[in-house]
Protein backbone atom coordinates (compact mmCIF):
# COMPACT_ATOMS: atom_id res chain seq x y z
CA UNK A 1 0.00 0.00 0.00
CA UNK A 2 3.30 2.05 0.42
CA UNK A 3 2.26 5.69 1.02
CA UNK A 4 -0.82 6.08 -0.55
CA UNK A 5 -3.97 8.11 0.47
CA UNK A 6 -6.47 5.54 1.85
CA UNK A 7 -9.91 7.02 1.53
CA UNK A 8 -13.25 5.79 4.05
CA UNK A 9 -16.41 6.45 2.62
CA UNK A 10 -19.12 7.13 4.82
CA UNK A 11 -22.82 7.31 4.28
CA UNK A 12 -26.50 6.67 4.22
CA UNK A 13 -28.14 3.72 2.53
CA UNK A 14 -28.18 4.96 -1.68
CA UNK A 15 -26.19 8.10 -1.62
CA UNK A 16 -23.92 6.49 -4.33
CA UNK A 17 -20.89 5.16 -2.57
CA UNK A 18 -20.61 2.29 -4.44
CA UNK A 19 -21.79 3.81 -7.77
CA UNK A 20 -18.54 5.97 -7.38
CA UNK A 21 -16.42 2.81 -6.70
CA UNK A 22 -17.12 1.36 -9.54
CA UNK A 23 -16.46 4.69 -11.76
CA UNK A 24 -13.10 5.01 -9.90
CA UNK A 25 -12.05 1.35 -9.93
CA UNK A 26 -13.71 -0.34 -12.80
CA UNK A 27 -15.17 -2.98 -10.67
CA UNK A 28 -18.91 -4.44 -11.44
CA UNK A 29 -21.94 -5.25 -8.70
CA UNK A 30 -21.47 -3.07 -5.80
CA UNK A 31 -24.34 -0.62 -6.42
CA UNK A 32 -28.13 -1.35 -6.40
CA UNK A 33 -31.31 0.41 -6.33
CA UNK A 34 -32.94 -1.32 -4.07
CA UNK A 35 -34.24 0.33 -0.69
CA UNK A 36 -32.56 -1.69 1.57
CA UNK A 37 -28.47 -1.38 1.89
CA UNK A 38 -26.75 -3.29 -0.90
CA UNK A 39 -23.28 -3.15 0.28
CA UNK A 40 -23.28 -5.29 3.58
CA UNK A 41 -19.79 -5.63 4.37
CA UNK A 42 -16.70 -3.28 3.50
CA UNK A 43 -14.05 -3.61 0.33
CA UNK A 44 -10.80 -1.98 -0.26
CA UNK A 45 -10.01 -1.26 -3.50
CA UNK A 46 -6.81 0.45 -5.32
CA UNK A 47 -8.61 2.89 -8.17
CA UNK A 48 -7.86 2.99 -11.91
CA UNK A 49 -4.64 4.25 -12.09
CA UNK A 50 -3.27 3.09 -9.25
CA UNK A 51 -2.97 7.01 -6.98
CA UNK A 52 -5.00 6.28 -4.32
CA UNK A 53 -6.98 3.72 -2.14
CA UNK A 54 -10.54 3.62 -1.29
CA UNK A 55 -12.82 1.69 0.80
CA UNK A 56 -16.52 1.09 0.05
CA UNK A 57 -18.68 0.79 3.49
CA UNK A 58 -22.42 -0.26 4.08
CA UNK A 59 -24.79 2.36 4.72
CA UNK A 60 -24.44 3.72 8.50
CA UNK A 61 -27.80 4.18 8.57
CA UNK A 62 -29.11 0.55 7.12
CA UNK A 63 -32.97 0.14 8.58
CA UNK A 64 -31.48 -3.78 9.37
CA UNK A 65 -28.27 -4.83 11.14
CA UNK A 66 -27.37 -1.47 12.01
CA UNK A 67 -24.40 -2.77 14.34
CA UNK A 68 -22.88 -5.21 11.79
CA UNK A 69 -23.12 -2.32 9.29
CA UNK A 70 -21.01 0.01 11.61
CA UNK A 71 -18.75 -2.56 12.98
CA UNK A 72 -17.88 -3.31 9.30
CA UNK A 73 -17.26 0.36 8.85
CA UNK A 74 -14.60 0.55 11.97
CA UNK A 75 -13.56 -2.27 10.75
CA UNK A 76 -12.27 -0.36 7.52
CA UNK A 77 -11.38 3.01 9.29
CA UNK A 78 -8.65 0.51 11.48
CA UNK A 79 -7.61 -1.27 8.56
CA UNK A 80 -5.02 1.21 7.66
CA UNK A 81 -4.09 5.01 8.75
CA UNK A 82 -6.98 7.06 7.29
CA UNK A 83 -5.90 10.22 5.12
CA UNK A 84 -9.92 10.98 4.65
CA UNK A 85 -13.39 9.64 6.16
CA UNK A 86 -15.41 11.03 2.96
CA UNK A 87 -18.94 11.92 3.80
CA UNK A 88 -20.82 10.94 0.93
CA UNK A 89 -24.67 13.08 0.89
CA UNK A 90 -27.18 12.49 -1.73
CA UNK A 91 -28.01 16.33 -3.26
CA UNK A 92 -31.83 17.45 -2.24
CA UNK A 93 -33.98 19.92 -3.44
CA UNK A 94 -33.87 21.76 -0.08
CA UNK A 95 -29.81 22.54 0.66
CA UNK A 96 -30.76 22.27 4.65
CA UNK A 97 -30.90 19.24 4.56
CA UNK A 98 -27.82 18.28 2.88
CA UNK A 99 -26.17 20.43 5.53
CA UNK A 100 -28.28 18.91 8.34
CA UNK A 101 -26.83 15.58 6.91
CA UNK A 102 -23.65 16.59 7.25
CA UNK A 103 -23.59 17.73 10.19
CA UNK A 104 -24.71 14.40 11.68
CA UNK A 105 -21.86 12.72 9.73
CA UNK A 106 -19.38 15.80 11.03
CA UNK A 107 -20.30 16.09 14.63
CA UNK A 108 -19.40 12.42 15.55
CA UNK A 109 -15.87 13.41 14.88
CA UNK A 110 -15.45 15.77 17.70
CA UNK A 111 -11.78 16.90 17.97
CA UNK A 112 -11.06 14.57 21.69
CA UNK A 113 -12.73 11.76 19.53
CA UNK A 114 -10.96 12.04 15.83
CA UNK A 115 -9.99 15.37 14.56
CA UNK A 116 -11.84 17.05 12.37
CA UNK A 117 -9.37 17.68 9.65
CA UNK A 118 -9.90 14.22 8.88
CA UNK A 119 -13.50 14.63 7.06
CA UNK A 120 -14.66 15.37 3.60
CA UNK A 121 -17.77 15.82 1.95
CA UNK A 122 -18.75 14.36 -1.27
CA UNK A 123 -22.54 15.69 -2.68
CA UNK A 124 -24.10 13.30 -5.29
CA UNK A 125 -26.50 13.68 -7.80
CA UNK A 126 -25.93 16.73 -8.19
CA UNK A 127 -27.96 16.49 -11.67
CA UNK A 128 -30.91 16.16 -9.54
CA UNK A 129 -31.20 19.48 -8.69
CA UNK A 130 -30.90 23.27 -9.39
CA UNK A 131 -28.15 24.89 -7.07
CA UNK A 132 -24.49 24.35 -7.70
CA UNK A 133 -21.56 24.14 -5.32
CA UNK A 134 -20.95 27.34 -5.22
CA UNK A 135 -24.59 27.61 -3.37
CA UNK A 136 -24.00 25.05 -1.08
CA UNK A 137 -20.54 26.13 -0.02
CA UNK A 138 -20.79 29.14 1.65
CA UNK A 139 -23.82 27.29 3.85
CA UNK A 140 -21.25 24.46 4.89
CA UNK A 141 -18.91 27.23 5.87
CA UNK A 142 -21.35 29.14 7.90
CA UNK A 143 -23.06 26.08 9.62
CA UNK A 144 -20.13 23.91 9.58
CA UNK A 145 -17.22 25.16 9.74
CA UNK A 146 -15.95 22.92 5.83
CA UNK A 147 -15.12 25.55 3.48
CA UNK A 148 -14.68 22.46 0.67
CA UNK A 149 -16.26 20.17 -1.07
CA UNK A 150 -16.28 17.60 -4.23
CA UNK A 151 -19.46 17.43 -5.92
CA UNK A 152 -20.87 14.86 -8.84
CA UNK A 153 -23.24 13.12 -10.88
CA UNK A 154 -23.41 9.97 -12.88
CA UNK A 155 -22.01 11.48 -15.80
CA UNK A 156 -18.67 13.08 -14.13
CA UNK A 157 -15.70 11.67 -15.75
CA UNK A 158 -13.60 9.79 -13.83
CA UNK A 159 -10.69 11.63 -14.12
CA UNK A 160 -12.93 14.31 -13.09
CA UNK A 161 -13.60 12.83 -10.20
CA UNK A 162 -10.41 11.92 -9.21
CA UNK A 163 -9.12 15.03 -9.50
CA UNK A 164 -11.49 16.54 -7.38
CA UNK A 165 -11.10 14.21 -4.18
CA UNK A 166 -7.36 14.16 -4.71
CA UNK A 167 -7.51 18.12 -4.30
CA UNK A 168 -9.86 17.34 -1.35
CA UNK A 169 -7.03 15.47 0.57
CA UNK A 170 -4.26 17.63 -0.28
CA UNK A 171 -3.78 19.13 3.00
CA UNK A 172 -4.67 16.15 4.83
CA UNK A 173 -2.24 13.61 6.47
CA UNK A 174 -2.94 9.79 7.43
CA UNK A 175 -4.09 8.91 11.11
CA UNK A 176 -3.59 5.40 12.58
CA UNK A 177 -6.90 5.03 13.98
CA UNK A 178 -7.99 2.27 16.76
CA UNK A 179 -12.00 2.39 16.89
CA UNK A 180 -12.73 0.27 20.55
CA UNK A 181 -16.06 -0.67 22.14
CA UNK A 182 -16.10 2.61 23.74
CA UNK A 183 -15.03 5.04 20.85
CA UNK A 184 -17.60 2.78 18.37
CA UNK A 185 -20.54 3.88 20.73
CA UNK A 186 -19.43 7.66 19.90
CA UNK A 187 -19.25 7.61 16.19
CA UNK A 188 -22.18 5.22 15.28
CA UNK A 189 -25.53 4.84 16.20
CA UNK A 190 -26.83 1.58 16.14
CA UNK A 191 -30.14 1.43 18.00
CA UNK A 192 -33.55 0.82 16.98
CA UNK A 193 -36.65 3.27 16.62
CA UNK A 194 -38.16 2.20 19.55
CA UNK A 195 -40.74 5.15 19.92
CA UNK A 196 -40.96 4.50 23.64
CA UNK A 197 -37.12 4.56 24.54
CA UNK A 198 -36.71 7.49 21.96
CA UNK A 199 -39.53 9.67 23.57
CA UNK A 200 -37.38 9.14 27.02
CA UNK A 201 -34.12 9.76 25.39
CA UNK A 202 -35.66 13.29 23.91
CA UNK A 203 -37.48 13.93 27.79
CA UNK A 204 -34.01 13.61 28.96
CA UNK A 205 -32.33 15.54 26.38
CA UNK A 206 -34.93 18.48 27.58
CA UNK A 207 -34.38 18.18 30.47
CA UNK A 208 -30.71 18.55 30.74
CA UNK A 209 -30.99 21.30 27.90
CA UNK A 210 -33.34 23.16 30.55
CA UNK A 211 -31.21 22.66 33.41
CA UNK A 212 -28.38 24.76 31.30
CA UNK A 213 -30.56 27.70 30.34
CA UNK A 214 -31.91 27.77 34.12
CA UNK A 215 -27.68 27.72 35.35
CA UNK A 216 -26.88 30.76 32.70
CA UNK A 217 -29.97 32.35 34.25
CA UNK A 218 -28.78 31.70 38.16
CA UNK A 219 -25.50 32.56 37.34
CA UNK A 220 -25.99 35.86 36.07
CA UNK A 221 -27.07 36.82 39.37
CA UNK A 222 -24.17 36.15 41.15
CA UNK A 223 -21.07 38.25 41.70
CA UNK A 224 -17.86 37.36 38.94
CA UNK A 225 -16.00 35.03 41.96
CA UNK A 226 -19.33 32.98 42.84
CA UNK A 227 -19.74 32.51 38.94
CA UNK A 228 -16.51 30.97 38.64
CA UNK A 229 -17.57 28.52 41.40
CA UNK A 230 -20.86 27.65 40.59
CA UNK A 231 -19.61 26.93 36.84
CA UNK A 232 -17.32 24.24 37.88
CA UNK A 233 -19.05 22.91 40.40
CA UNK A 234 -22.09 22.72 37.74
CA UNK A 235 -20.02 21.22 35.36
CA UNK A 236 -19.35 18.18 38.42
CA UNK A 237 -22.86 17.73 39.40
CA UNK A 238 -23.85 17.28 35.63
CA UNK A 239 -21.14 14.84 34.60
CA UNK A 240 -22.70 12.89 37.62
CA UNK A 241 -26.67 13.60 36.40
CA UNK A 242 -25.58 12.52 33.03
CA UNK A 243 -24.44 8.55 34.55
CA UNK A 244 -28.08 8.78 36.85
CA UNK A 245 -29.80 9.34 33.53
CA UNK A 246 -28.19 6.19 31.90
CA UNK A 247 -29.20 4.46 34.99
CA UNK A 248 -32.67 5.70 34.65
CA UNK A 249 -33.48 5.14 31.27
CA UNK A 250 -32.04 1.52 31.80
CA UNK A 251 -34.24 0.79 34.31
CA UNK A 252 -37.62 2.41 33.21
CA UNK A 253 -37.17 0.74 29.84
CA UNK A 254 -36.14 -2.79 31.27
CA UNK A 255 -32.60 -2.95 29.65
CA UNK A 256 -30.78 -5.93 31.36
CA UNK A 257 -27.54 -4.96 29.10
CA UNK A 258 -26.34 -8.61 28.93
CA UNK A 259 -25.46 -10.50 25.91
CA UNK A 260 -28.76 -11.51 24.04
CA UNK A 261 -30.67 -9.94 20.80
CA UNK A 262 -31.65 -6.70 22.61
CA UNK A 263 -27.75 -6.00 23.86
CA UNK A 264 -26.84 -4.07 20.67
CA UNK A 265 -30.52 -1.83 20.95
CA UNK A 266 -30.60 -1.50 24.77
CA UNK A 267 -26.57 -0.28 24.51
CA UNK A 268 -27.18 1.83 21.83
CA UNK A 269 -30.33 3.87 23.33
CA UNK A 270 -28.10 4.62 26.28
CA UNK A 271 -25.01 5.72 23.87
CA UNK A 272 -27.03 7.42 21.90
CA UNK A 273 -28.58 9.72 24.66
CA UNK A 274 -25.04 9.66 26.42
CA UNK A 275 -23.39 11.24 23.22
CA UNK A 276 -26.21 14.54 23.08
CA UNK A 277 -25.82 14.98 26.53
CA UNK A 278 -22.30 15.42 26.29
CA UNK A 279 -22.80 17.99 24.39
CA UNK A 280 -24.44 19.80 27.20
CA UNK A 281 -21.20 18.72 29.45
CA UNK A 282 -18.77 20.23 26.77
CA UNK A 283 -20.87 23.50 26.79
CA UNK A 284 -20.81 23.94 30.32
CA UNK A 285 -16.90 22.96 29.95
CA UNK A 286 -15.93 25.50 27.55
CA UNK A 287 -17.47 27.90 30.11
CA UNK A 288 -15.11 26.86 32.59
CA UNK A 289 -12.71 26.86 30.04
CA UNK A 290 -12.76 31.02 30.14
CA UNK A 291 -11.59 30.59 34.01
CA UNK A 292 -8.77 28.75 33.18
CA UNK A 293 -7.38 30.68 30.87
CA UNK A 294 -7.41 33.33 33.09
CA UNK A 295 -6.09 31.23 36.35
CA UNK A 296 -2.35 31.15 35.28
CA UNK A 297 -1.17 34.57 34.34
CA UNK A 298 -3.08 36.06 38.25
CA UNK A 299 -1.23 33.96 40.64
CA UNK A 300 2.45 35.15 42.11
CA UNK A 301 4.64 34.10 44.89
CA UNK A 302 5.39 35.78 48.07
CA UNK A 303 9.24 36.30 47.92
CA UNK A 304 9.82 36.42 51.78
CA UNK A 305 7.56 33.01 52.54
CA UNK A 306 5.06 30.17 50.51
CA UNK A 307 1.80 33.03 50.68
CA UNK A 308 0.44 33.13 46.85
CA UNK A 309 -1.74 35.44 46.11
CA UNK A 310 -4.58 36.76 43.51
CA UNK A 311 -4.44 40.17 42.19
CA UNK A 312 -8.09 41.53 43.05
CA UNK A 313 -7.78 45.33 43.01
CA UNK A 314 -4.74 47.82 43.14
CA UNK A 315 -1.65 48.66 40.51
CA UNK A 316 1.51 46.43 40.11
CA UNK A 317 3.43 48.21 42.53
CA UNK A 318 4.03 47.97 46.24
CA UNK A 319 2.33 46.77 49.28
CA UNK A 320 2.77 44.28 52.21
CA UNK A 321 2.18 40.73 51.90
CA UNK A 322 -1.25 39.63 53.46
CA UNK A 323 -3.27 43.09 52.70
CA UNK A 324 -6.43 43.02 52.50
CA UNK A 325 -8.70 44.25 49.08
CA UNK A 326 -11.09 47.12 50.02
CA UNK A 327 -14.10 46.06 50.89
CA UNK A 328 -16.01 46.92 47.66
CA UNK A 329 -14.09 44.07 46.25
CA UNK A 330 -13.25 41.60 49.27
CA UNK A 331 -13.96 38.15 47.81
CA UNK A 332 -13.51 36.44 51.20
CA UNK A 333 -16.29 38.48 52.63
CA UNK A 334 -19.12 35.58 52.18
CA UNK A 335 -18.10 34.43 48.77
CA UNK A 336 -16.54 31.07 49.78
CA UNK A 337 -19.26 28.68 48.92
CA UNK A 338 -20.33 25.57 47.52
CA UNK A 339 -23.20 25.29 45.51
CA UNK A 340 -26.32 22.60 45.89
CA UNK A 341 -28.52 21.83 42.48
CA UNK A 342 -31.35 19.77 42.53
CA UNK A 343 -33.97 19.43 39.73
CA UNK A 344 -37.53 19.78 40.30
CA UNK A 345 -39.36 17.25 38.30
CA UNK A 346 -42.84 19.03 39.74
CA UNK A 347 -42.08 22.69 38.33
CA UNK A 348 -38.87 21.58 35.71
CA UNK A 349 -36.49 23.79 37.23
CA UNK A 350 -33.08 23.33 38.28
CA UNK A 351 -32.90 24.89 41.68
CA UNK A 352 -30.15 26.18 42.74
CA UNK A 353 -28.74 26.99 46.43
CA UNK A 354 -25.66 28.81 47.97
CA UNK A 355 -23.86 26.61 50.57
CA UNK A 356 -21.21 26.83 53.25
CA UNK A 357 -20.61 30.39 52.47
CA UNK A 358 -17.83 32.01 54.95
CA UNK A 359 -17.18 35.33 55.70
CA UNK A 360 -13.89 36.87 56.96
CA UNK A 361 -13.94 40.33 59.17
CA UNK A 362 -12.55 42.73 57.39
CA UNK A 363 -9.51 44.71 59.02
CA UNK A 364 -10.38 48.99 59.87
CA UNK A 365 -9.28 51.23 57.28
CA UNK A 366 -6.05 51.69 59.41
CA UNK A 367 -4.38 48.07 59.61
CA UNK A 368 -5.29 46.58 56.60
CA UNK A 369 -3.22 43.33 56.63
CA UNK A 370 -1.62 41.21 59.81
CA UNK A 371 -5.47 38.90 59.71
CA UNK A 372 -4.01 35.50 60.05
CA UNK A 373 -2.57 35.61 55.85
CA UNK A 374 1.01 36.27 54.67
CA UNK A 375 4.00 37.76 55.84
CA UNK A 376 3.26 41.18 56.14
CA UNK A 377 6.49 42.47 54.47
CA UNK A 378 6.85 44.80 51.65
CA UNK A 379 6.14 43.22 48.19
CA UNK A 380 5.66 44.16 44.59
CA UNK A 381 3.48 42.64 42.60
CA UNK A 382 5.10 43.07 38.97
CA UNK A 383 8.51 41.90 40.34
CA UNK A 384 6.79 38.63 42.06
CA UNK A 385 7.43 35.31 40.19
CA UNK A 386 4.15 34.02 38.51
CA UNK A 387 3.18 30.93 39.71
CA UNK A 388 2.71 27.46 37.91
CA UNK A 389 -1.24 26.37 37.47
CA UNK A 390 -2.26 23.64 39.66
CA UNK A 391 -2.83 20.13 37.67
CA UNK A 392 -6.14 20.65 38.67
CA UNK A 393 -6.15 23.53 36.09
CA UNK A 394 -4.06 21.27 33.40
CA UNK A 395 -7.27 18.89 32.53
CA UNK A 396 -8.12 20.18 28.77
CA UNK A 397 -11.91 21.91 29.61
CA UNK A 398 -13.62 20.86 26.65
CA UNK A 399 -12.66 16.83 27.05
CA UNK A 400 -15.42 14.60 28.10
CA UNK A 401 -13.35 11.44 27.54
CA UNK A 402 -14.43 10.91 31.11
CA UNK A 403 -17.88 10.47 30.51
CA UNK A 404 -18.08 6.21 29.24
CA UNK A 405 -20.80 6.37 26.89
CA UNK A 406 -22.35 3.11 29.41
CA UNK A 407 -23.00 2.12 32.82
CA UNK A 408 -20.26 0.55 34.96
CA UNK A 409 -22.15 -2.43 35.16
CA UNK A 410 -22.39 -2.88 31.49
CA UNK A 411 -19.12 -1.82 30.15
CA UNK A 412 -17.63 -5.29 30.49
CA UNK A 413 -20.09 -7.03 28.36
CA UNK A 414 -20.23 -4.40 25.92
CA UNK A 415 -16.37 -4.63 25.76
CA UNK A 416 -16.64 -8.45 25.08
CA UNK A 417 -19.45 -8.85 22.68
CA UNK A 418 -18.12 -5.78 20.52
CA UNK A 419 -14.46 -7.25 20.35
CA UNK A 420 -15.82 -10.72 19.46
CA UNK A 421 -17.68 -9.33 16.91
CA UNK A 422 -14.93 -7.60 15.53
CA UNK A 423 -12.45 -10.59 15.18
CA UNK A 424 -15.05 -12.55 13.46
CA UNK A 425 -14.57 -10.34 10.49
CA UNK A 426 -13.16 -11.17 7.41
CA UNK A 427 -9.78 -9.78 7.15
CA UNK A 428 -9.72 -6.80 4.65
CA UNK A 429 -7.13 -6.83 1.79
CA UNK A 430 -6.79 -4.92 -1.23
CA UNK A 431 -8.58 -5.31 -4.59
CA UNK A 432 -6.07 -4.39 -7.53
CA UNK A 433 -7.61 -3.27 -10.63
CA UNK A 434 -5.86 -4.35 -13.85
CA UNK A 435 -4.03 -1.26 -15.71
Amino acid sequence: MGSLPYIVLLGDVGTGKSTMVEKLTGVSGRSSAADESFTLTSEVYEIYDGSLIICDTPGSNAMNDKFQHNLHIAHAMNFYPVTCVLIIVKADTRMDNVVDRVRAYAEGFLPEDLPIELIGVCVTHMDTVQWTGRHLLPNLDNHLGISSAVFSTLQTPRETLRADIMREIARKRPIPMSIDSNMFLRLFKISNSNLKVMRDVRKEIGRFEKMKQDFYREKSRLSPNLQMNMTFEFQTWVHEEIIRAQKWLSERNNFTLSFGPNMENEVGHIANMTNQLRKVLSDIRVEASKYHRNVDTNFRKCPHCPAIWQKIEGCDGATNCGNRPSTATDIWSGEMSTFSFTWNTSTEQLIVRQLGARSVPSASAGNRSGYGAGCGKPITWSEMAPVEVDLQFDIPPISTNDLHSLPQAARRNWNEAYETALSGLRALKINRVKR
